[in-house]
């Protein structure tokens, strides 16, 4: 569970300048856009070796969402009450975002800080597994100061992925309505390449991280499905 439960935070998309949904869940072509690097403390990730083959997919994603989990919160399943859903029991939880996921297609893990939603259908070849979209809530005191670019673009240096992690594009971008700002990136891990994206808003002190990790063979295909989550993601 800590391998799926890491990869800590999302928001989705492909990588590189693709095209996006607007205002109502996701965003356009992103400007490219050089930001100040801001200071973050969390634990550096450790390295790891896999290579992929058609048969193989499952294993990649495994050895990448254990890489980031040594960077991100672990998130455990809240106390369940009757036929109430995961993505319920979270916000009975006091958890300060909101999201809706169909539990017939997505494996959801989440506290009250975090949520990891994992596709589990057949329908999509190699999806099953390898796609993830992760929810990560932190307070930050001083955010009336800081500006969402700096944090964003912090992110990937912060949780030890710099060797691992190219940003293709960055910019402004909006989520479910929210003002947001976006990393569009191609994460590699030995020859296998993920379509990573890192979506972060804002309100008041608290800061939303949204991370969208998919296996690029399932990246088209599962757009949809990314979409169907991404646009439920909201401040509580």
């Amino acid at each position: 569970m800590a391998a799926l439960a890491a990869l800590m935070a999302v928001s989705l998309a492909g990588c590189g300048d693709k095209e996006k949904n607007d205002g109502s869940g996701r965003v356009k072509k992103m400007p490219p856009e050089t930001v100040t690097t801001a200071e973050e403390d969390i634990t550096a990730a450790e390295e790891v070796s896999v290579s992929v083959t058609e048969t193989t997919a499952a294993t990649a994603a495994a050895a990448v969402t254990s890489e980031v989990s040594a960077a991100v919160t672990e998130v455990t399943a809240p106390a369940e009450s009757g036929a109430e859903s995961k993505a319920e029991a979270v916000q009975t939880a006091g958890a300060p975002f909101t999201f809706k996921a169909d539990e017939s297609k997505w494996t959801v893990t989440a506290d009250e800080v975090s949520a990891a939603i994992t596709y589990n259908a057949d329908d999509i070849q190699y999806a099953k597994g390898n796609c993830t979209i992760m929810i990560n809530a932190r307070t930050v005191p001083d955010m009336e100061d800081r500006q969402l670019s700096d944090l964003a673009d912090a992110i990937i240096d912060s949780k030890g992925l710099t060797d691992s992690v190219k940003v293709n594009t960055r910019g402004e971008s909006v989520l479910n309505g929210h003002d947001a700002y976006s990393l569009d990136c191609l994460y590699t891990v030995k020859d296998v390449e993920f379509d990573l994206d890192i979506t972060v808003m804002a309100e008041g002190t608290q800061v939303l991280e949204v991370w969208v990790i998919s296996y690029k063979d399932c990246t088209e295909a599962m757009q949809a499905n990314y979409d169907a989550v991404l646009d439920t993601i909201a401040f509580a």
